[in-house]
């Protein structure tokens, strides 16, 4: 079983495989292979909407200003010359000149920001919009930016050049770039040397990279994108065959991926789109395990976006793109460049809706259960209900795990009821967000699931919840649903406890079994609205929604605590939330939670 690493033990593995020598003098050749760019991709970008000119073009003004759009929250102005090399969001700078082993954590900055402005992923965006209009001021400001990243980011010092997953982003970011102006050499020119560079350092550095997660599959496409633009045939090769080892492995046969986010499912997802683009075009093809592979990952994206094609959140949610499609939270474009269901994209921004009630219902297919990652998605007349049911083995890696077992996230009419907290920051209150208290599930104490060391951020020191019993039946147009979380059972006195959820048209059941206790137990659910007050009657909460009212009436046998919390929506961002506590009395070995649903009621009784 293994553990992920630390950014940190990651770099000191790899330090005892490669010299610092042997970086430095990764030495480039005198002459620089050609770029073979031009013609080989068909212009995803044409046939655009005026409203998507409209957009691309607004925000291309915008980033001739230097005020570019981080973490699809963050508006930040850069300032006349750009510091490369700082966290806008904590206004603190790294040392550029210091060498990419010798980089450290800090609490007054985080390394996530200072990546996300070097992936360069508003040059698409100036390329499109010259493409657009056919002004030279944004092919000048390209030039500018390109120029101006590298005479500040030199190899190997310096955040830009410190993970090899940057690197490939970046790479993948200037590539498209040259695709979308259809150009070799001016910009061609003064990118090459940098991709070259990427490329030596990504086939390099990526096989001495334990952790099977993201960042290899990442590393693999940056590193076939970089082979078949300069035709570097070993390039290709290992890019090939290493991303399409990956894939099976990270991805499961059922078409999730197994780091338990689905932001990193939408990562993931989309390297795999766009290594599909530009390999196919290149006259080769991925296997059939990978093809299949892809068009399940993509009907793992229909199922669990909201009607709107948002996405909720579940597990680590760092907003991570690989390029930017101006849709924010929008996961569903990836239908659409994907060629989902044979969809055919007639512009680069063109997004493929599917709506719940066609695709889904025309089939009688209302819900669906991933047995190997545990989710449970059930998609019915306007009510949206996502369950981890949980993992009946330990999975490979924790790092972008939360203590999440048997919580769910409720939705309806496009008013969510029950949310997810978020992940805020991976430098801030990491744990706090991550921690059994922020999902809407059972806890005793100040006892995780998975025990969350204040060090090492991503990671967990064991897996205990994994579950067992897990049920999914469909019963006379009702689904009944359980599990038992196996966590508290690896403490001295142990303590069960099953989740059981019965669903119907409009109705869910929640029922939560558990031993007699002595009183440390509660029951969480995390509420979006910030608008709850409480009725005169003291176990009535009246919960105004923007269309909709929310009561919810608790038994007079459970203490009741209503308390303000913080919910993260996108990455260092947060805002105010409440977290409802249930106490149950110490003769209670039951919780039984009923929800009535419709367009302008919702109704909880517990």
């Amino acid at each position: 079983m293994n553990k992920i690493l630390s950014p940190n033990r990651v770099i000191k593995h790899i330090k005892r495989k490669i010299t610092r020598k042997d970086l430095i003098n990764l030495e480039l050749p005198e002459e620089l292979p050609d770029l073979k760019i031009k013609d080989k991709i068909p212009l995803y970008f044409e046939n655009l909407s005026e409203k998507d000119e409209n957009k691309i073009i607004s925000y291309a003004d915008k980033i001739l200003k230097n005020t570019v759009n981080l973490f699809n929250a963050h508006e930040v102005d850069l300032g006349h010359e750009i510091e490369w090399d700082k966290d806008y969001l904590n206004n603190s700078k790294w040392d550029k000149d210091i060498f990419i082993f010798d980089i450290k954590t800090s609490k007054k900055r985080d390394v996530r920001i200072g990546w996300e402005l070097n992936r360069l992923q508003f040059l698409p965006i100036l390329a499109l919009a010259y493409r657009i209009t056919n002004d030279d001021k944004y092919y000048r400001k390209i030039k500018g930016l390109i120029s101006s990243w590298k005479k500040n980011n030199p190899y190997p010092y310096g955040i830009s050049w410190s993970s090899g997953l940057e690197i490939a982003i970046r790479s993948i970011n200037l590539i498209w770039v040259l695709i979308i102006l259809d150009e070799e050499r001016e910009i061609g020119e003064l990118v090459k040397s940098v991709l070259y560079r990427g490329g030596c350092f990504l086939d390099e550095i990526t096989d001495l990279n334990l952790n099977r997660n993201n960042h290899r599959i990442g590393e693999y496409s940056g590193l076939l994108h970089i082979g078949l633009i300069f035709e570097n045939d070993e390039w290709i090769e290992k890019g090939l065959s290493k991303f399409e080892s990956e894939i099976e492995h990270q991805v499961y046969e059922e078409g999730v991926d197994h780091e338990g986010s689905l932001n990193y499912h939408k990562f993931v997802t989309e390297f795999l789109v766009l290594s599909k683009i530009i390999v196919n075009n290149f006259g080769y093809q991925f296997n059939s395990s990978v093809k299949e592979r892809l068009s399940k990952m993509l009907n793992f994206v229909e199922w669990y976006t909201f009607e709107d094609g948002t996405a909720p959140n579940f597990g680590d949610s760092d907003d991570a793109k690989v390029l930017d499609f101006l849709v924010d939270n929008d996961h569903t474009f990836l239908l659409g460049i994907g060629g989902y269901k044979g969809a055919k994209t007639n512009g680069w921004w063109k997004i493929l809706r599917k709506r719940w009630g066609k695709d889904i219902l025309d089939n009688k297919q209302y819900f669906r259960f991933y047995e190997k990652s545990g989710y449970f998605i059930y998609k019915k007349k306007g009510t949206y209900l996502f369950i981890n049911l949980g993992l009946t083995e330990k999975p490979e890696l924790y790092g972008h795990r939360h203590n999440d077992v048997l919580s769910f996230i409720l939705r309806s009419y496009g008013e969510t009821i029950f949310c997810d907290s978020g992940t805020y920051s991976y430098q801030k209150e990491r744990n706090k967000f991550r921690s059994v208290k922020s999902h809407n599930t059972l806890s005793i104490d100040d006892l995780e699931h998975n025990p969350l060391p204040d060090k090492r951020k991503f990671s967990m020191d064991e897996y205990y919840s994994t579950v067992k019993d897990r049920i999914v039946q469909e019963r006379e147009e009702k689904i009944l649903l359980k599990a038992e979380n196996l966590a508290y059972k690896r403490i001295n006195n142990p303590i069960y406890h099953q989740r059981k959820f019965i669903i119907s048209d409009q109705k869910i059941k929640i029922i939560d079994e558990f031993d007699l206790h002595d009183n440390g137990l509660n029951i969480t659910y995390i509420l979006k609205e910030e608008r709850v007050k409480k009725s005169e009657e003291s176990n009535f909460w009246n919960y105004e929604l923007k269309d909709k009212e929310f009561e919810v009436k608790i038994s007079k046998t459970l203490k009741q605590t209503m308390q303000e919390t913080k919910i993260s929506e996108n990455y260092n961002q947060k805002r105010k939330g409440f977290r409802l506590i249930l106490k149950p009395e110490i003769d209670q070995n039951m919780v039984k939670t009923t929800i009535y649903l419709n367009k302008k009621l919702c109704k909880i009784e517990i």
